[in-house]
């Protein structure tokens, strides 16, 4: 996905999140992002969606634009805390803070892709 190497380049404050991101994540991120722009700029995440949402979610209050991408967008229920707050937050503090946070993912049965509703 050159849009996010693209994105990157051109803003230093872009992050990305992403579940085997060595490996080119599960969407074709680019293989060597994390090696281009280092771990804390690309983050290769475990598999905890709340954790890594939560964290992209830090990351923007701070005035970073983090991008998050989902192996599997049923499975972003779990961070449903977090996204939840980066919309409140927003609002609750009469927009001091901007929330520019990216959330990417497939679902349902992608072509190529066992994403069905029990995941493979």
């Amino acid at each position: 996905n050159l849009a996010i190497h693209e994105e990157m380049l051109r803003d230093p404050t872009t992050t990305i999140h992403a579940e085997d991101l060595q490996a080119g994540s599960s969407y074709d991120i680019p293989k060597l992002t994390q090696q281009t722009y280092g771990q804390i700029r690309a983050a290769d995440e475990i598999i905890d969606e709340g954790h890594f949402i939560g964290k992209a979610l830090g990351e923007a209050l701070n005035g970073y634009r983090p991008i998050v991408e989902l192996m599997n967008t049923n499975f972003g229920i779990y961070g449903m805390a977090e996204l939840s707050s980066a919309g409140n937050t927003f609002a609750t503090t009469g927009g001091q803070f901007d929330m520019p946070m990216t959330i990417i993912g497939a679902g349902g049965t992608a072509p190529d892709q066992a994403l069905g509703a029990e995941h493979s």
